[in-house]
């Protein structure tokens, strides 16, 4: 079961290129807008603990929804199974920019985030680190193609539990690449958004979703 934390961490990991204009850019406004004496490390922190935190309790229910109907023979496991790897086939097409139609997953979520976004206007201004716990858990429900599509795979995992830890495996992937934006890292943002490393990470992602449509099949 190893093997498959491990997978969560590097899909993580290939997923940094998307992070780096969405959560990361979230991240590097937060410093700007909070106060001065509240210690930066300490928002990165704190943001990133509440956007994990979300991030495996979204994890927890959606794998409680594939056990629910995966058992109860309403869904066929198999098919669950062959819809992620597909997804994630898709996923790996739109980190490597060859094909964007994840994008369309952000919209169709948005109507959620909608509803969400007001709640951390209120926490502004950040004048106390505990604020960005809340705050990463909001923007964790933000409607992004990588996380939504991620979250799919853990339909099929044996228990919530396992599901809850899948996602949190994969949000601690995505956390380099937050902190590069937030702290204007040139280097790693240069080595992540490279044309080639998108390709590469991309390619890491389809092939990965080949072999699980193949064991599906």
């Amino acid at each position: 079961m190893i093997e498959l934390f491990i997978t969560a961490f590097i899909l993580g990991i290939a997923g940094s290129t998307h992070c780096l204009g969405m959560c990361g850019g979230i991240a590097s406004s937060l410093l700007f807008s909070a106060k001065p004496n509240v210690d930066k490390w300490r928002l990165i922190a704190g943001y990133n603990f509440g956007r994990i935190f979300s991030y495996t309790l979204a994890g927890f229910s959606v794998a409680w929804l594939g056990a629910h109907f995966g058992h109860s023979h309403i869904v066929p496991m198999n098919f669950l199974q062959i819809s992620s790897a597909i997804l994630m086939f898709l996923l790996g097409l739109y980190v490597a920019g060859w094909w964007l139609i994840i994008r369309h997953v952000e919209r169709f979520f948005m109507p959620i985030f909608t509803f969400l976004k007001p709640l951390a206007k209120q926490l502004l201004p950040i004048d106390n680190a505990l604020k960005t716990i809340p705050y990463g858990m909001i923007w964790g429900w933000l409607p992004c193609g990588l996380v939504y599509t991620t979250l799919t795979w853990t339909l099929t995992v044996p228990s919530p539990w396992h599901g809850a830890a899948f996602m949190l495996f994969f949000g601690m992937g995505t956390v380099p690449a937050i902190i590069a934006v937030a702290l204007s890292s040139d280097r790693l943002q240069y080595i992540l958004s490279h044309p080639i490393s998108r390709k590469f990470m991309g390619s890491v992602i389809i092939i990965y979703s080949i072999s699980l449509l193949y064991s599906a099949l």
